[in-house]
């Protein structure tokens, strides 16, 4: 691969230039006197014989790169690729010459040049990803609204290249890269790359539908790569990405130090990156890309919102996206549907470059941080140990306040902001009428074990309201989950009621409540609330023994 920076990309090299020419301070010690360890040399996806050998910094020398070439040489080995966004070469050379190189006080690390394979599976039922992440909660409604299209965004896809003659990406196809068929046109030969494009930014499928589309193929017809190759399209991306960007790596290595410098460069210049969790069922934090810092990592989950069983998880996990069975582009203009945590990335980064249309100069932290304080939380069934948050396209939607949960505990969403209550009748103790707006409210209901189960609302001011002499009142409760206490005056003594709503489904909206006078006969016991019945929402409430107010749903 050229050079495609003016400056110079081994300036790191602990090299020294004699006097005379070109002599590197290198030779004081026996070549074979010690040996250090190889990154990665055990891994069973190790490539026999190939190595990335990445240098320290230290001071600029002008003869840096072919100080590099001689070091290796002197090693017996040959340079195959410069890597100089991260100051490394892709090197041939035998186990055992590596393992003395990696001992060379010139070098920070040796790292065996491992395979890297695309992360999806060919499956059959319908699509349904771009229908999920414009709606908070299930059930899918059967349509995709979004609040731009990705304009002036462009979006590289480091991946299998993309089939350059689909329709759906007709006018928004720009030139890219290809380390696998030197000066090639980036032409998918395997699908996979197609499919994340045409989630990303097809007309048809897409999540960002006017994004420009760059393939960087990093893998082969048989949807197979190695670290080089893939560090080689992060570069090329670093190095000639048009802002704002996003990028795709739908894509897993074990972890590798190599790929996570070239990507945390990459970061760095400006780029946003989606990158894929893994499909091992294993800790997302042991595989890269995904565990590098300031990405979005992406598990799958499927359409009950559910974790996908392969998909990785872990601390290293953003959030979910859609991984199942998703409908896209495919290669010879036609559509297939995939699944994945690959298949999941290109929703993220659809919906980042949504947001970049809308904030062009924000960074990749501004980005993914919106992203992630948007996202849906808690709706996700077993994360497994992930952040429970779902992918939501919006811009600036509040999402509502984070409700802590514990192994325990299955947390839905219900909805509300301001409450009218009608002034109780004496004379009809059971009168009663409120109207409540939607806004973002979170309960949960307990699964298993023990803990708190309920939730409901606080007000604004003052925390117990009386009655004013107007027969309604407003009031704005707080998207909280703690007790609310209503008192009015008319009666012996104010009475505090708290009224907590319990939902037995997700995706609960309330859109009304009653309460009922002091003097009502009804009343409801703990741990026994009345079945209520009704299509599409249902809730119901319960009270403290010996309260005389009650809650309950109208449907």
């Amino acid at each position: 691969m050229g050079s495609l920076k003016s400056r110079n990309p081994f300036r790191y090299l602990t090299a020294a230039v004699a006097a005379a020419g070109v002599g590197i301070a290198l030779a004081a010690s026996p070549v074979h006197a010690r040996t250090a360890d190889v990154l990665d040399a055990g891994s069973p996806n190790a490539i026999p014989g190939e190595y990335i050998v990445a240098f320290k910094e230290a001071t600029e020398a002008a003869e840096a790169a072919e100080a590099a070439d001689a070091l290796v040489r002197r090693f017996d080995g040959r340079v195959d690729t410069r890597l100089e966004s991260i100051n490394a070469v892709a090197v041939h050379m035998d186990a055992a010459d590596a393992a003395r190189l990696a001992a060379d006080p010139a070098v920070d690390y040796v790292e065996q040049n491992l395979r890297v394979e695309t992360a999806a599976t060919q499956l059959n039922p319908p699509g349904w990803g771009a229908d999920r992440v414009d709606q908070r909660t299930l059930p899918l409604n059967g349509s995709y609204t979004y609040p731009n299209a990705g304009t002036d965004v462009h979006a590289y896809i480091i991946d299998t290249g993309i089939w350059l003659d689909h329709p759906d990406f007709a006018g928004r196809l720009d030139p890219g890269y290809s380390a696998i068929v030197p000066d090639g046109n980036s032409r998918d030969c395997h699908g996979h790359g197609t499919h994340i494009a045409g989630t990303l930014g097809g007309t048809l499928y897409g999540i960002a539908k006017q994004v420009r589309l760059v393939p960087v193929q990093v893998f082969n017809c048989s949807g197979t790569g190695d670290s080089v190759s893939v560090i080689a399209g992060v570069e090329w991306v670093t190095q000639n990405a048009v802002k704002p960007a996003v990028a795709t790596m739908s894509l897993t290595a074990t972890a590798s130090q190599a790929i996570d410098a070239a990507v945390e460069t990459s970061l760095a210049s400006g780029v946003s990156y989606s990158v894929a969790a893994g499909n091992f069922d294993a800790d997302a934090c042991g595989y890269s890309p995904a565990r590098v810092p300031g990405v979005l990592t992406v598990a799958a989950a499927d359409s009950t919102d559910t974790r996908v069983s392969f998909s990785n998880w872990g601390t290293c996990v953003d959030m979910f996206a859609p991984g199942v069975n998703v409908r896209s582009d495919y290669l010879f203009n036609v559509t297939t549907r995939l699944s994945g945590t690959s298949i999941a990335v290109p929703h993220v980064a659809g919906a980042a470059a949504i947001y970049l249309s809308a904030n062009p100069t924000a960074s990749p932290a501004t980005v993914a941080s919106a992203l992630i304080g948007n996202s849906t939380a808690n709706v996700v069934i077993d994360p497994a140990g992930s952040p429970n948050r779902t992918l939501f396209i919006s811009l600036g939607e509040d999402a509502g306040p984070v409700v802590p949960t514990g192994p325990a505990l299955v947390p839905h969403q219900a909805c509300l902001r301001a409450l009218r209550i009608l002034r109780p009748s004496r004379k009809a103790p059971a009168a009663t009428a409120a109207a409540a707006t939607a806004a973002a409210h979170h309960h949960q209901t307990l699964a298993s074990g023990s803990g708190s189960s309920s939730a409901a609302w606080s007000l604004a001011q003052p925390r117990t309201v009386p009655w004013s002499a107007a027969d309604t009142q407003t009031v704005v409760v707080n998207a909280v989950p703690v007790p609310v206490s209503v008192g009015w005056s008319g009666c012996s003594t104010t009475t505090s009621c708290p009224c907590s709503i319990w939902s037995p489904v997700p995706a609960t909206t309330l859109s009304a409540m009653s309460m009922r006078s002091p003097g009502s006969s009804e009343t409801v016991q703990p741990g026994r609330p009345p079945a209520l019945s009704g299509a599409g929402s249902a809730s119901r409430s319960v009270k403290p023994a010996g309260s005389r107010c009650a809650t309950r749903r109208s449907t």
